[in-house]
């Protein structure tokens, strides 16, 4: 080999490290770093995911005590009102027992003056008489 061809081959490989070895060392170094980057990005991705599963199971334990919860409140509100329509019901016999009562004794009196009428304008004129033989 002569020393021309040395050159000329020396210098081709100066070329092939440094014009085409090298930009493709750079794209490595590159696709290293993107990686790392990468690696760390779903690490954190993750992570983020298995606190957001953690979340949403806590919601959905929430949201059955307060499924839970909501069902107790329209039983209790319906054992309320079934309560209060009863009252209502008690109230409203009670009621109508004053009343019958009541407009019993206004009657037994009513009657009682009917059947007594003719004793009681006698006393009441027994009455009147003594009065008007005193004064």
């Amino acid at each position: 080999m002569t020393e021309n061809a040395f050159e000329e081959l020396k210098g081709k490989v100066n070329h092939l490290e440094y014009d085409e070895l090298k930009p493709l060392k750079d794209d490595v170094n590159d696709i290293k770093i993107k990686m790392n980057t990468n690696d760390l990005l779903t690490k954190q991705a993750l992570e983020n995911n298995e606190k957001l599963s953690y979340a949403i199971d806590t919601l959905k334990d929430t949201m059955v005590e307060i499924s839970q919860s909501v069902k107790d409140s329209n039983r209790i509100n319906g054992e309320i009102t079934k309560t209060i329509e009863e009252l209502n019901k008690k109230i409203t016999s009670v009621e109508t027992r004053i009343n019958e009562i009541d407009d019993k004794s206004k009657l037994d009196i009513v009657l009682w003056l009917k059947n007594n009428w003719f004793g009681i304008i006698g006393i009441l004129g027994i009455i009147y008489t003594i009065i008007k033989t005193i004064i």
